[in-house]
């Protein structure tokens, strides 16, 4: 099954230009404690900045769903990331009131 990669993380496998804007984040997960506490977040996410696409081509993609859903007691029946919700319910367009009415 062919599965789409999350936008960054596509971007940070192929295009230079987003990995050498990322090698801030090489350097956060290189740092030696005591480190400032915002480095925190680059040094949990599980997406890791390599040092040139050659170095992606070579490195393992890690496996975002099984990462997200590791700590679940209990497991859904798939680890799909996907969430399917109308953009009109999703925004609050749904209420009868911001429906379009019928002129006619």
């Amino acid at each position: 099954m062919h599965r789409t990669q999350p936008y960054f993380l596509r971007e940070v496998r192929n295009s230079a230009a987003q990995i050498q804007a990322s090698q801030y984040e090489r350097d956060y997960n290189a740092a030696i404690a005591p480190y400032p506490s915002w480095y925190n977040y680059s040094r949990a996410d599980p997406i890791k900045v390599p040092s040139s696409i050659s170095d992606a081509a070579h490195t393992k993609l890690p496996d975002l769903a099984a990462r997200f859903f590791a700590d679940v007691a209990e497991p859904p029946a798939t680890t799909s990331l996907r969430v399917d919700v109308s953009n009109a319910g999703s925004l609050g367009n749904a209420r009868p009131c911001l429906l379009a009415r019928s002129t006619g």
